[in-house]
């Protein structure tokens, strides 16, 4: 029996498709079980298989404008944070927040003192302190919200948000701390350097 590439593409092109569809299937099924529920995504990531019971995770609710660091069960900590301004998605250059699925792969502002303005994830040199609600020297160049004190790097785990470390949406202290519980930011996730 002959198969010819044309065959064998349409076939490979199918299977592709419908990888794809039982993709955002799964994904679309996560988000209806979430919906309004921010209390139970833990235990659905659990239950689908996506992350394991015991497992440390930090949940942005992005209607409430709030963060809950869980481990397993247990609430370890719970804050506001401050979401782009533009509101959420993917795409590039669109200063929207992420969605979905992403793990930490790395931090900024080790050892640095609190309050300390970060560029590429390090202290400016030379360096620049300031409070939690304290304009920057450097806003009449463009950076009246500072990266401060430490920045959590993320890179997403799903097909749609794989582009979060390129876009450098990090989770950051700020200046603007009286902005807290609104959206208000770039596309960072905003928290208070406490935080």
């Amino acid at each position: 029996m002959k198969i010819l590439k044309s065959d064998l593409n349409r076939v490979i092109k199918q299977i592709l498709k419908e990888e794809i569809q039982l993709r955002k299937l799964n994904e679309a099924a996560i988000e209806a079980k979430l919906k309004g529920n921010v209390n139970s995504v833990y235990d659905v990531l659990v239950g689908g298989g996506h992350i394991q019971n015991g497992d440390t995770l930090l949940i942005i609710d992005g209607q409430k404008q709030a963060y809950t660091l869980r481990k397993g069960s247990k609430v370890i900590r719970q804050g506001k944070v401050s979401t782009a301004a533009k509101g959420f998605g993917n795409q590039p250059d669109s200063e929207r927040t992420s969605t979905g699925l992403m793990r930490v792969v790395g931090f900024g502002g080790k050892g640095a003192p609190k309050g300390s303005v970060l560029v590429g994830l390090n202290p400016v040199n030379p360096p620049i302190i300031l409070g939690p609600n304290q304009d920057s020297p450097r806003a009449k160049q463009g950076h009246a919200a500072e990266v401060l004190t430490r920045a959590i790097v993320l890179q997403g785990l799903e097909e749609h948000n794989r582009n979060v470390k390129s876009r450098n949406i990090y989770i950051h202290g700020t200046n603007r701390e009286n902005r807290l519980g609104v959206q208000a930011s770039g596309g960072c996730i905003r928290v208070s350097n406490d935080d």
